[in-house]
């Protein structure tokens, strides 16, 4: 993941906040993690280490 993919997900978080939701992040790769980490990202999302496999918003 790049700065290009980083905003998308910023983005993306912010369209959820306006809809009263939550953008959560599963199974990171270690670049990714390295990035979110980085930028301070990690701290605005929540980190889950493996997708759900019931009880998620569609």
């Amino acid at each position: 993941m790049d700065s290009s993919g980083l905003n998308a997900l910023l983005l993306a978080r912010a369209e959820a906040a306006r809809a009263d939701t939550t953008v959560h992040l599963a199974r990171l790769t270690p670049s990714a993690a390295r990035l979110l980490e980085t930028t301070g990202a990690d701290q605005v999302f929540p980190i889950d280490p493996d997708v759900p496999a019931a009880g998620f918003a569609r």
